[in-house]
C-alpha cells in the first residue's frame, strides 16, 4: 500500500505536509526512515509550498472568529518550535500539522495546557504565604490517590473549568465548563510561500539507558545517536484565538502572552524552543456591555427570556416592530452601538443583519 500510495504521489512530496511527514516517507523494513535519507528526505519537506486554497481558508476562519465575538493575537515564533513530538512517527519525533490543510498549527488543548500550568505556578499559592485568599484562587484541582479531592479555586475554575470531586472549597464551582475556548492557532498566511519548516536535531547520548527505562546506568563511553526531525522556523506567525465571554478572554489572553514569552509552547522548551512574542491583536469582541447607555434596554431585550428562544425570522420581525423606529431615533453613535446588538442578535441571519443594519441608518433623526 505504501509503495502505491508513493507512485501516485510521485517523486515529490506532494502538498500536504502531514502526508509527506508520516505516509510516503521513505521507510525501510522496520518502518523507519534510514539514517542515510533522513536529512536530504527532510531538506525536500521544508521546500513543500502552501497549500492552494489555505489562505481563502484562514480568511474565513478570522470571519468565523468575529462572528463568535473571538479575541485573537498574532504571535510570531521567537525560536524554534517543536509540537506534537510525541506522536508517532517514521522518525521518531512527531510534528503536528493542519489535517486538512497540512500547515504547521498549535493545537488549542497545547495552549490550553500551558496556560494552566503557567497560572497555577505564577499566580497560585505560594509556599511562603499559603493563607493568601487571592492566589488561592489561581490554585487547580488536587488529586489524592487518584481521587480529585479538592477542586479548583475560583479564577481557575472560570478559566478552564471544573471536575467533579469531593470537594470544591467553599468556591460552590461544581462541574462546569470554562468560560474560555481555546482554538487551534493557525499560521498565518501573509507572505508565506514555502512552509516556514527546517530540519534540526536530537543527539541523545545515553541511548541505553532510555530504552532500558533507566535499567542500563548511564555511562561516559556510550555512542551519541543524532536523531533528525522537523521543526517550525523562528520569525513564523500563528494566530492564538479564544472565544467566551470577552471579559474572561481579555485576562486569559494577556496570560497566555506572557506565559508564550516566558515559558514557550510544545517540545524541548527547557532548551529554549518555542518562545513566541506578540504582533498584533487581529480580533477583538465588541464590548456590548460598554455600549451607549440609551441602546441598553434593547440590548437587555435581546437577552430575555421572551425572545431567547425565537428562530431567525422572528428575531428580525420582532426587532422591525417592537425597536427599530425607537432605535433609528437615536443619534448616529448610540446607532452604531444599536448595529452591533443586532448583527450579535442575528448572526444566524445575515440576510436579516443587512436589512436591518440599512434601514436603521437609513434616515437621519
Amino acid at each position: 500500500m505504501r509503495n502505491a500510495i508513493r507512485q501516485v504521489a510521485g517523486s515529490g512530496c506532494g502538498s500536504h505536509l502531514g502526508l509527506a511527514y508520516d505516509v510516503w516517507a521513505p521507510v525501510d523494513a522496520s518502518g523507519k526512515v534510514p539514517d542515510a535519507q533522513r536529512q536530504g528526505w527532510l531538506e525536500s519537506l521544508s521546500r513543500v509550498t502552501l497549500p492552494t486554497g489555505y489562505a481563502e481558508a484562514y480568511k474565513r476562519w478570522v470571519d468565523a472568529l468575529k462572528e463568535e465575538n473571538g479575541r485573537a493575537d498574532e504571535m510570531e515564533t521567537q525560536t524554534r518550535l517543536l509540537i506534537g513530538h510525541g506522536n508517532a512517527s517514521p522518525t521518531d519525533v512527531g510534528f503536528t500539522v493542519h489535517q486538512t490543510w497540512g500547515v504547521p498549527v498549535i493545537p488549542g488543548s497545547a495552549l490550553k495546557g500551558l496556560l494552566a500550568h503557567y497560572v497555577e505556578a505564577v499566580y497560585g499559592p505560594d509556599p511562603a504565604n499559603p493563607n493568601d485568599d487571592d492566589r488561592a484562587s489561581y490554585v487547580g484541582v488536587t488529586w489524592n490517590n487518584g481521587r480529585i479531592v479538592h477542586g479548583p479555586g475560583a479564577v481557575y475554575g472560570a478559566l478552564f473549568g471544573a471536575p467533579a470531586a469531593d470537594q470544591d472549597d467553599g468556591c460552590g464551582l461544581g462541574e462546569r465548563a470554562g468560560c474560555v475556548v481555546f482554538h487551534d492557532a493557525w499560521l498565518v498566511p501573509d507572505g508565506v510561500k514555502t512552509l516556514p519548516v527546517a530540519p534540526d536535531v536530537l543527539t541523545v547520548h545515553q541511548k541505553e539507558y532510555y530504552d532500558s527505562n533507566g535499567q542500563s546506568l548511564p555511562n561516559d563511553y556510550g555512542s551519541p545517536v543524532p536523531v533528525a526531525f522537523l521543526t517550525v522556523r523562528p520569525q513564523t506567525k500563528f494566530l492564538v484565538a479564544l472565544s467566551g465571554d470577552p471579559a474572561w478572554t481579555e485576562f486569559a489572553m494577556t496570560m497566555l502572552r506572557d506565559a508564550l514569552a516566558e515559558w514557550g509552547v510544545g517540545g524541548k522548551t527547557a532548551a529554549g524552543y518555542g518562545r513566541m512574542r506578540f504582533v498584533s491583536s487581529s480580533v477583538r469582541p465588541d464590548r456590548l456591555a460598554d455600549m451607549d447607555p440609551r441602546v441598553k434596554p434593547f440590548l437587555d431585550w435581546t437577552k430575555s427570556d421572551a425572545v431567547r428562544d425565537l428562530t431567525a425570522r422572528p428575531r428580525e420581525r420582532a426587532v422591525r416592530q417592537q425597536w427599530l423606529a425607537q432605535l433609528k431615533a437615536l443619534p448616529p453613535e448610540a446607532r452604531a452601538d444599536a448595529e452591533k446588538v443586532i448583527k450579535s442578535f442575528l448572526k444566524n441571519n445575515k440576510a436579516g443583519q443587512k436589512q436591518l443594519c440599512q434601514a436603521l441608518h437609513a434616515t437621519s433623526p
